[in-house]
């Protein structure tokens, strides 16, 4: 049974995309299949310019500590087990935000 469900806000040690250092920092459950693995975004609190972020309009009370955005970009594939913990779930319409612009990043790949 998954323990992970797409909307889950958890907390993690994501790797820098070079593999030599990690961040303990909050990503955003996309998909779990039930196989123990689970695609993540990243979250940050940079607030930065891409075109494929979507800002966490509801940050506050999910386990957030400041504002932040969902990097559509910025995927990873990782093991239950490395989850440190749920911290929150992500509202409704920041979930239908994150979906529309993980449409708009597949779409874009798929133009290529």
């Amino acid at each position: 049974m998954a323990l992970y469900h797409p909307g889950d806000i958890v907390l993690i040690a994501f790797p820098y995309t070079n593999l030599k250092k990690i961040k303990k920092r909050p990503a955003l459950v996309l998909l779990n299949v039930g196989d123990n693995d689970v695609l993540v975004a990243r979250i940050t609190g940079k607030q930065m310019h891409a075109d494929f972020n979507v800002l966490i309009n509801e940050w506050s009370g999910i386990g957030l500590l400041m504002p932040s955005v969902v990097r559509i970009h910025k995927l990873g594939t990782i093991e239950e087990d490395i989850i440190e913990k749920k911290i929150g779930v992500l509202h409704k319409k920041d979930w239908v935000n994150v979906c529309v612009t993980a449409r708009k990043l597949f779409q874009d790949i798929q133009k290529r």
